[in-house]
């Protein structure tokens, strides 16, 4: 009996508890009407309130849902609610399918009725017709195991309590207590592909290839969602090590950095990395889609310090000293292009000394020293002739079209071009300021200096610039 097997799903998974207030998506169609009637009628002394959410995309068939949807309301005893919302115009404002508007709006307007009424949770009538449909769906725009894992029977405070039942079985159901239902004229309306999967896909699999088709597919939603479990429960217990989490409030601001120790990452299954990233990214609030993943995986093989990959609305992922970062340093906002992090602001250098860089998290240190004295083979150090440079210096970010020539080079050369030359991306040139002194260019801090500048024999007093992340000792 179906009202045995709904209460025994419900019982089994703990959806609804004993007094529950309980709010009902109800679009008068026979799924969300078998549900109201089925929960109306569990022993579990349930408050129900009926929910139903005018899309205004059907006007013609609306009046006639809320009288039905009111009368049955009424006959049970439950409080009923009309819920109006705007979704082409949501569509237009967020550039997405109706589908996708749609389905929006209707859950954010359940969930704050279920604020509004202190309800438990909110029942949905997904139906294991339904887990077919979505499962070829997400195949076909192309999904990930927890994708193809299928709907899940509770997620946060939305249930679902006919997920095992078919629609056959809500349509006998309803048949049998004499209960009637609405007809959604969208549902016939082959342009959505929910509706194509559902009216051409399926009945072609199987009368031409499986007649057994849904439950195939529902052993293999079943079967995936047990690896499914594992496989996070894996990625959960790496991010929990691995992940560092300095919000400093759910509001995420510059300051918001999840930072992630990158060797021992490096050591996990790629399918653990993915899994982890895309955890970071949801704690991020960014949706993180394949190109992002993938990104940050080709991102994390090469672990190349200072490499800096811009990621959707202003989400930045940066790699330093053996620790891959992540942050909105220019404000959680998009950005076009490769627009630089942050802009340097000029700094002036009146003396020998060490000195922050802000916006880049950098710092300068320069000293003096005798020629003789020097370690040349130090690759963070710049050596530049003393007697030819003057306080104070200048650093600050390259002009368009500025030119310098650098050591051993035949020529001046655009700086832009030298950056170019030498693969440094785009996004990471902010990281290569210049450093100036009476209107002449030292030397490009982190590439090399002007040949102008070169230091002489033995016994020649330099000055020595180190360019260095802040991190570093």
């Amino acid at each position: 009996m179906l009202l045995h097997r709904v209460s025994r799903y419900i019982r089994k998974y703990n959806l609804l508890n004993a007094g529950d207030t309980v709010i009902v998506g109800n679009s008068g169609g026979p799924d969300s009407t078998a549900l109201l009637h089925l929960l109306h009628s569990v022993n579990l002394d349930l408050k129900l309130i009926a929910v139903y959410v005018n899309h205004n995309l059907r006007p013609e068939e609306v009046i006639a849902e809320q009288r039905f949807i009111e009368q049955l309301a009424k006959s049970l005893n439950v409080i009923n609610r009309t819920i109006s919302v705007d979704v082409t115009g949501y569509q237009r404002d967020h550039k997405c399918s109706l589908e996708e508007a749609a389905r929006k709006l209707r859950y954010t307007a359940l969930e704050k009725e279920r604020i509004n009424h202190n309800a438990a949770a909110i029942a949905v009538g997904h139906n294991s017709d339904d887990q077919v449909e979505e499962f070829l769906i997400r195949m076909i725009r192309g999904s990930g195991l927890k994708g193809l894992s299928g709907i899940s029977r509770k997620n946060g405070k939305i249930v679902r309590p006919l997920l095992e039942e078919t629609k056959a079985s809500l349509l006998k159901y309803l048949h049998d207590a004499n209960l009637e239902s609405c007809h959604d004229s969208s549902n016939d309306d082959v342009s959505l592909l929910r509706n194509r999967v559902r009216h051409h896909l399926l009945p072609e699999l199987e009368n031409h290839f499986n007649p057994a088709i849904r439950t195939t597919l529902l052993q293999t939603t079943s079967i995936l969602a047990e690896d499914e479990a594992l496989l996070d429960h894996l990625a959960t217990t790496s991010y929990e090590n691995l992940c560092e989490n300095s919000h400093k409030s759910k509001e995420k601001t510059r300051e918001s950095v999840i930072t992630v120790k990158l060797l021992p990452f490096q050591k996990e299954h790629e399918a653990i990395q993915r899994r982890v990233l895309e955890k970071l990214i949801w704690a991020m609030e960014v949706k993180p889609s394949y190109r992002t993943i993938t990104q940050l995986q080709s991102l994390v093989a090469t672990g190349t310090n200072n490499s800096l990959l811009h990621l959707p609305e202003g989400l930045r992922a940066h790699i330093s000293n053996g620790v891959l970062s992540f942050s909105f340093p220019s404000g959680r906002k998009s950005l076009r292009g490769d627009k630089p992090i942050a802009e340097i602001q000029e700094l002036e250098i009146s003396e020998t000394g060490t000195f922050t860089v802000s916006g880049i998290s950098k710092k300068i240190t320069i000293t003096k020293e005798q020629t003789s004295t020097l370690d040349i083979r130090d690759d963070k150090k710049l050596f530049l002739d003393a007697a030819k440079v003057s306080f104070p210096l200048h650093l600050r970010a390259a002009k368009k079209g500025e030119k310098v020539q650098l050591l051993g080079s035949p020529g001046r050369k655009k700086i832009a071009r030298i950056l170019s030359d030498r693969k440094v991306p785009t996004s990471n040139r902010p990281h290569h300021p210049l450093l100036i002194a009476d209107d002449e260019i030292l030397c490009i801090l982190g590439i090399q200096i002007a040949d102008q500048f070169k230091v002489g024999p033995d016994g020649t007093e330099t000055l020595v610039v180190l360019w260095e992340d802040l991190e570093e000792s």
